[in-house]
Parts: structure tokens; sequence; C-alpha cells
């Protein structure tokens, strides 16, 4: 008896020392190794998930943008080429952009009377709507508000002839990118502008370019200048590549819009933002809000100075 009892103690001693005589989990471990195994399926759906939502196309060209905003130790104190006069007449706080010295669309630059070299800018990029010019959107924000917030505005032309659109509408992204990049390193090689307020805004077809070529540049380092999207009943987005880093997203749309439906435009716009990771969107505040008002293709003046307050705070 003592010795069989010996025997099956050195037996189970020796199982024990086994590889294979113990499961290779205990229940925990195996619950662990469960649940990162879920988490690790999870993501990777989120991650396919927000491919297919942006639906990249490589083939419609180079939407990033290499302009950056510079240091104000290496601003000029007087910018190039604008005089400024201490009133409020309309006729002093819009420049020609003349970055095409010689062409017939350039574009236009509001500089505000209360701009101080000495304290950094909000900037806003604002992008024309089809068959239109940058002058058709001066008027879109109340320049009280942007004289008072010391707000730039660029203000582009389409390259387009006949100012139809922007080049990625009709094809792919070309001259339209190069010509913003161009009008961008002018603005901040002359102006202190804030590097936590530049915000890629449009109307229409321009709202559509904003956000085609503001998810691709968001803010940080070497990935993109803007920090915002401001989309003013926006008809679609197109993108060739996507920032790491996401701007805050502000999109307004009619619901009685004729032009550009509201559920098959914005209402499918948002819905790819969401898939492509962007939180849920709110319609009072957030870094993604989704406004509807009651009108048709416009903006009116009260949504307009919502986006902008949006952008501000």
């Amino acid at each position: 008896m003592g010795r069989h009892s010996t025997f099956l103690k050195r037996a189970q001693q020796l199982s024990c020392k086994h590889p294979f005589s113990q499961p290779p989990f205990s229940q925990h471990g195996m619950a662990r190794f469960q649940v990162s195994f879920i988490n690790a399926a999870i993501q990777q759906w989120k991650d396919l998930r927000a491919r297919l939502a942006a639906a990249l196309d490589p083939t419609l060209g180079d939407a990033c943008l290499k302009s950056r905003p510079v240091s104000p130790n290496f601003l000029p104190p007087q910018p190039h080429g604008i005089a400024f006069r201490p009133d409020r007449d309309a006729k002093s706080l819009l420049h020609p952009l003349d970055v095409e010295p010689g062409g017939k669309r350039n574009g236009l630059l509001f500089i505000p009377s209360t701009y101080d070299h000495k304290q950094p800018s909000p900037m806003i990029l604002m992008l024309h709507g089809s068959d239109a010019s940058g002058m058709n959107c001066a008027h879109l924000f109340r320049w009280e508000e942007l004289e008072e917030h010391r707000v730039i505005m660029l203000l582009p032309d389409a390259r387009d002839a006949c100012g139809r659109t922007w080049d990625v509408n009709v094809g792919g992204f070309g001259a339209d990118v190069r010509f913003i990049d161009r009008a961008l390193k002018r603005l901040f090689e002359n102006f202190n502008i804030d590097p936590s307020k530049i915000c890629c805004a449009g109307f229409s077809d321009g709202a559509s370019y904003a956000l085609s070529i503001g998810l691709p540049n968001g803010s940080e380092g070497p990935h993109g200048p803007f920090t915002h999207i401001m989309a003013l009943s926006p008809g679609f987005m197109r993108l060739s590549s996507l920032s790491p880093v996401r701007p805050k997203v502000f999109i307004s749309h009619g619901v009685n819009d004729k032009v550009l439906d509201i559920n098959h435009c914005s209402g499918h716009i948002a819905y790819r933002l969401e898939s492509m990771g962007f939180p849920p969107p709110d319609a009072h505040q957030g870094s993604f809000i989704f406004h509807e008002f009651l009108g048709g293709h416009c903006v009116p003046t009260e949504v307009a100075s919502r986006a902008l307050r949006w952008f501000l705070d």
C-alpha cells in the first residue's frame, strides 16, 4: 500500500512537469485571451469600416497642402502690398489676392481693421459655390463679427476660367490645390495667424471642396493647417487621402434645399464621417456639428453667425 501511494505521488509530480499535461491556459488566462482577441477583431472591423467609408481614391491626385503658419518672430512689421486704413470703409477691408499677377481670376483677402500683427488672428479659407467667385462669399459672415474677433478671410477664385466649380468636382486635385497652397503661403508669411484657429470653409460646391481638402489636411505638425472645417450645404466629399488628425467639423443644410437634397448629401456625408471614426453628430456642441435649418440652398445670417461662433469658441 505504501509503495503504491509513493508511485502515484511520483506520477503526479512528473505529470505536472510534462508540457502537455496541463491545458495551455487557465480559465482566467483563456478569458483574457478571448477578450483581447475580440477587441482586436472589433478594432480591425472599425478600421475596415473607416477605410470603406472614406472611400479613398488615390487616382484623384494629391490634395495635401504644404503651407504652414510662420512664427511671429519672422513676420514683417507691415504685410507686403497691403495698405491699412484705420476706418471701417468696406473698400479698406477687401484686398486683391494677386497670387497670379495679371490673371483674370485670383480672389480677395479680407483684413479686419482691428488686425494687430502682435496678436495672432483666426483665419478662414472661404471657398465659393459653382458659377461664382470669392466676391460672392465676401459678405457671407457679418463683417462686424469678423472685425470684433480680428478674423482674416482668404477668398480664392477657382482656376476654372468660367468659375464653374473646383478641380476635383470635374476630375481630380490639381490647379486649385496648388493655387490655394500658394495663397496660404503668402498669407502665412505676412500675417500673424493663430495655428489653433484655421478653418477651411465653403458653400455648396465650395463646401464639398472644403471637406475634400480639409480632411486630408487636418492640423498638427506635418499633416496640415486646418483645425476646423465648415461645410455649408455640401453635396459630397471626394478623398484621395486622410489625415490622422481629425479637424472639427460643422455641417449645415436647409431641410427644403431643392438643389442639393439634405438626406442624399449632408445626411450621407454625416454617416460617412461617423463611420470614419468621428463622434456622432450633435446639433448644438462638440467636435462634429450637424445643423439643420428651415430654408433652401442658402446660408441664413443666423446660421453663418452660429458657425462662426462655433469656430471661435
